[in-house]
């Protein structure tokens, strides 16, 4: 129950709702669109009935998800590509969680609790995104004219520092180029890119990706503004005022499978009526086009490829405290990718734990 508490929340008398419980109240409550329906039951004072629904959520990966976590503080999405610009979610773990079935007895302690259970890792953490940026700034300074990937980069391996640490590139470069300082995840280029954009550009640009809105409303999660850019360089390397969380980052990194439109996710499938019966959910609305369909093969044509997944990942320095998160975003297969996952680790410096979480989940899937 644990793997579940987080991804589908929690309803209580005492302490409310949140997550689906919250977003779908009304029909898990059952009530009505029609006022007259609703005052003629009030009249007859018959009993209201709640409705189900179905989840795109999928217990095998949910619970598989969840093992691979361990005790590890993070989270994981993952995303089934559909035709059309849309995808299914089809996990969300947050870690650690909570029994939704004992939540009143343990809400105080919970609350109390420093690891935070309650908060929703995967839809309400906040993350500074850092270079797991690079693949998406990369694709929208090619789409802009800015640079080619076959061009030289700039200070290719060129020390950075970020809260007083040097950080270079994640793997030596096998060449000079943008593409090679991507494979490399290489942050010295992306200062130079970020001194050339600008904060406003920058800004337009994240938010063209789709990283500072909400990316779905049934999440029922706020998504922070975004406050001015003051160093460029720093937001270019994902180290300034932009927060993300995974499914944020999941959606964009799914774009880049999906010919560059940032897709619509699903999460309900079904509602069930007043008279019992299941009728299809709405399906929410193609996702935009944030890049070209030309640059988002090309970009995903340079990412690092094992084992039949195409995958990004890199450390991040999070925090004044310089605590280190690991980021993986990988999609399966390879050629036509049909499953997308994120990993965030929280306080985990190795990606190759990270690394290893995905890639077990994504080829066991595939």
């Amino acid at each position: 129950l644990t793997a579940v508490g987080p991804a589908v929340g929690y309803y209580s008398f005492r302490h409310g709702t949140s997550g689906i419980e919250e977003s779908m109240n009304a029909i898990l409550r059952g009530d009505s669109a029609d006022e007259w329906e609703m005052f003629t039951r009030q009249l007859l004072h018959q009993g209201q009935t709640g409705r189900d629904i179905r989840l795109t959520l999928d217990a095998g990966w949910q619970i598989q998800a969840e093992e691979l976590l361990g005790d590890r503080r993070g989270a994981i999405v993952a995303l089934e590509l559909l035709e059309n610009g849309r995808a299914n979610i089809l996990t969300l773990v947050s870690h650690p969680g909570y029994d939704p079935n004992r939540l009143d007895e343990n809400f105080d302690a919970l609350l109390a609790d420093e690891d935070a259970p309650l908060l929703n890792r995967a839809t309400q953490g906040q993350y500074q995104p850092g270079l797991i940026l690079q693949p998406f700034l990369l694709a929208t300074a090619v789409d802009d004219g800015l640079i080619s990937l076959a061009e030289a980069a700039p200070s290719l391996d060129a020390p950075v520092l970020v809260n007083g640490r040097a950080q270079q590139c994640l793997i030596p470069p096998g060449g000079d180029s943008w593409a090679d300082a991507l494979y490399a995840r290489c942050p010295g280029p992306m200062v130079n890119l970020g001194r050339q954009i600008g904060g406003d550009r920058l800004a337009a640009s994240f938010d063209l990706l789709g990283l500072t809105m909400l990316p779905a409303d049934f999440l029922a999660i706020e998504a922070p503004e975004l406050e001015p850019l003051a160093d460029a360089e720093m937001a270019a390397l994902g180290q300034e005022n932009l927060l993300v969380s995974p499914v944020q980052l999941a959606r964009t990194w799914a774009a880049l499978a999906q010919d560059g439109r940032l897709p619509s996710l699903n999460l309900v499938t079904a509602v069930q009526t007043l008279e019992g019966e299941w009728q299809p959910a709405a399906n929410p609305a193609n996702g935009s086009q944030i890049i070209s369909p030309e640059t988002a093969q090309a970009i995903l044509d340079t990412l690092p490829e094992q084992g039949g997944v195409r995958y990004f990942s890199t450390a991040v320095l999070s925090g004044p405290e310089g605590e280190t998160n690991s980021w993986f975003l990988g999609l399966s297969p390879q050629n036509q990718p049909r499953y997308v996952v994120v990993v965030l680790l929280e306080s985990v410096a190795d990606t190759a734990v990270a690394e290893q979480i995905g890639q077990r989940l994504l080829n066991n899937e595939r």
